[in-house]
């Protein structure tokens, strides 16, 4: 979950951005949807400043596939779900306590973070080259300065949120989302406004990742947000009394999305999240590169059964 900018800001990273990437990547696609029809979408492999969901594949599925059989097994062998979560969470909140549960915490964590670090490792390379190149001045930031360990164990925390949350998240009488503005489309001048809790996508262009999540989450009855100026303590303060209960999601870089998540859930929101598929933003690399999401991993987190579903 992004830190809210100013739409003056906004619109001033509307300058058109290197396609291919300085940094090296592949020049992301244009073509096949992650759902499979014809799509305007990038589509991916891309690479982040720290790391890619993508790894050496051409989508990102390997890596969601991955996590869930790491925390499904970890989950049989712990007996309890929520237990498993407050560990992982606790753990992952300092690299120093990252570092100590590889070693001391309880056997399950142990285990988990040892099978992490050999299945996810090639996701999070650029993790170790990202903190020894750190400025001073970014040394003190949270969010930069986050350790191997503790990307692994927010891979992990994110998954057993979802899997936790996911139900009551979907069964809320009112729903919503924020979205990072680093998923539009960096070639078009975004006629996106502010309404409601925050800024809107107008459906300006075909290939603006904001767009086709907009009318994804829609679709399952989600209200979208392009994340700008929003305070999200206000929100988690002053959130609707509704009927079924008040749920959010949220779509960030993973050290974002799972700080945010943890914010949510000390609040008593029901929250589940989607990483963007690796970090590109100005944050991470000083001007705004091109970025994708796993539509379809987004549909299953937010689709309700199919008994359940509202007639339109």
């Amino acid at each position: 979950m992004t830190t809210p900018m100013s739409t003056a800001r906004f619109a001033a990273h509307d300058a058109r951005p290197d396609l291919a990437g300085r940094d090296g990547s592949p020049r992301p696609r244009v073509g096949q949807s992650p759902g499979g029809g014809s799509s305007h979408l990038l589509v991916g492999p891309i690479k982040g400043k720290t790391y890619s969901l993508y790894g050496s594949a051409t989508t990102t599925e390997p890596y969601f596939t991955v996590v869930a059989e790491l925390v499904e097994k970890a989950v049989r062998e712990s007996g309890d779900a929520a237990r498993l979560l407050a560990e992982a969470s606790r753990a992952g909140r300092s690299g120093r306590a990252a570092r100590r549960a590889a070693m001391v915490a309880g056997p399950v964590v142990v285990r988990l973070l040892g099978e992490a670090a050999r299945r996810l490792g090639a996701y999070f390379a650029g993790v170790g080259p990202h903190r020894t190149a750190l400025p001073i001045s970014d040394r003190c930031s949270a969010t930069l300065t986050m350790t191997f360990e503790q990307y692994l164990l927010a891979a992990v925390e994110i998954e057993l949120r979802n899997r936790l949350n996911g139900a009551a998240f979907r069964t809320c009488g009112e729903k919503v989302a924020f979205l990072p503005h680093c998923l539009r489309d960096l070639e078009a001048s975004c006629e996106a406004k502010p309404h409601g809790l925050d800024v809107v996508c107008l459906a300006c262009s075909d290939a603006c990742y904001v767009n086709a999540i907009s009318r994804l989450l829609r679709r399952h009855h989600v209200r979208p947000y392009i994340w700008m100026n929003a305070s999200l303590g206000r929100l988690l303060r002053e959130k609707p009394t509704v009927t079924g209960g008040f749920g959010m999601l949220g779509i960030a870089c993973i050290p974002e999305l799972v700080a945010g998540m943890r914010r949510c859930a000390r609040a008593g929101v029901p929250v589940v999240g989607l990483p963007l598929d690796a970090n590109r933003c100005a944050r991470w690399f000083g001007e705004f590169r091109p970025n994708t999401v796993n539509l379809e991993r987004l549909e299953q987190l937010v689709a309700e059964p199919t008994s359940c579903r509202r007639k339109s």
